[in-house]
């Protein structure tokens, strides 16, 4: 581990605290509060997966699950958001470089970032036509909140 892989995990223990005083709030809102997000997006975990062309760390993902486990420690769904949030991240750097700078240039003051969900419901379906309406309602978009 390098000097700033050090340093970003540290910062990530110290927002775990954060988180841990907010957990209570996070239980009540079902969402993390707008200070722990600006804390999260201020420290680049919520883009550290992306590449550096991008203003972001380009962690490398064991670095970057670490820092996801630090803030899970101050706070499980604190946690879970930034696992998201890097994991979703990673691909990334998979796309043309025109497309990564244009929704990803600018760093984190452009706010766009990468978020992902998965609410399954069961196995209850209906058969689906081409005039169906699919809402969209699913019970889970970890760290949704966090993006635009």
């Amino acid at each position: 581990m390098n000097h700033r892989d050090a340093e970003i995990e540290n910062l990530a223990e110290k927002i775990a605290l954060s988180a841990r005083e907010l957990s209570g709030q996070i239980d009540h809102d079902r969402r993390l509060p707008d200070e722990l997000v600006a804390s999260l997006n201020g420290a680049g975990l919520l883009r550290a997966t992306m590449p550096r062309e991008v203003d972001a760390l380009e962690l490398a993902p064991g670095v970057a699950l670490r820092c996801a486990e630090a803030i899970a420690r101050g706070d499980a769904s604190a946690g879970w958001c930034v696992s998201i949030a890097i994991t979703s991240a990673l691909l990334v750097a998979y796309l043309p470089a025109s497309s990564r700078e244009e929704m990803f240039g600018g760093g984190p003051r452009n706010g766009h970032g990468v978020a992902a969900g998965y609410g399954p419901r069961g196995a209850r379906r209906a058969p689906l036509t081409a005039a169906s309406w699919c809402p969209g309602a699913g019970r889970s978009a970890a760290g949704s909140a966090t993006r635009t």
